[in-house]
Formats: C-alpha cells, structure tokens, sequence
C-alpha cells in the first residue's frame, strides 16, 4: 500500500486530507513496523513541529475506526500502531528480551473451535505468541 491509495481511501469516504494527516499516514509507511504513538508524533514534528500528540493519536483513532491503521499492545506494555496492508489482519510473535515483533503470516482462528456458536459469539480476537528471538537467545536473555 502506498500514499496515494490510502489518501484516495480517505477522500472517497469524505475525509479531508490535511497536511498533519498526510503526515502522519507517510510515518506510518516509511518509518519502522509497529511504533507507538510517540514514535510518530517524533516522526511528524520533524515537517510541523507544532502538532500535538492529541492531534496524532485523534488521527490514529479515527484511521483505526476506518480499518485503515491496527492498533496493538506489545510485551512492553505499548500501545503500537500499523497501516492494515489489506483487508486481512494478522497477528504477532513477541519476544520478551527486546521486545521485537514479528509478523505471524496467518491467523489460528478459523481452526479454534472451542465453543458452540448458541453459548458464544465470538466478535473479535487476539492472538499473540511469546517467546524470545534469535539475538536475545544467543545473548542468553532467556
């Protein structure tokens, strides 16, 4: 996904495309995987040095509302942001020394069949692997 699709996305639902919004969706796609909203506001300042973190994180929330960012909570207690790169999700393997995250390429869900639909109704899921990688391994972080 580049800039241009997600602006069209959000003009054709009516959004208007602000300078600190453009921004904060560029930060999202050049900068790391997975930061926290302060890893963007840091990203941002550096084009408007005087847009707040309200600003960010209103944006990051409303982007979320739309199915155009992910929201996630790492081993390190962050709250971590990612643009959806599509209409699938996906979920994360963490490691606990560095508190790095590894994209999981498919989702259990479908195979989870623990409970009848007429005494549950699942409407949403998390799922998260813990573990350590290989340089915190090779450290003896375990």
């Amino acid at each position: 996904m580049n800039l241009e699709t997600v602006l069209k996305m959000l003009k054709a639902r009516g959004l208007n495309l602000t300078p600190q919004r453009q921004e904060i969706l560029r930060a999202l796609l050049e900068g790391p995987p997975h930061q926290t909203a302060a890893e963007i506001l840091q990203r941002v300042r550096q084009k408007f040095p005087s847009v707040s973190f309200d600003t960010v994180y209103r944006n990051l929330h409303l982007l979320q509302s739309l199915n155009l960012v992910s929201r996630t909570h790492f081993a390190d207690g962050d709250t971590r942001y990612e643009l959806c790169a599509g209409p699938e999700h996906h979920h994360h393997a963490l490691c606990l020394g560095c508190g790095k995250a590894v994209d999981a390429a498919f989702c259990p869900m479908p195979y989870f069949r623990g409970l009848p639909d007429e005494e549950f109704t699942v409407t949403g899921h998390s799922f998260k692997l813990f573990g350590y990688c290989g340089n915190c391994r090779r450290r003896g972080s375990e």
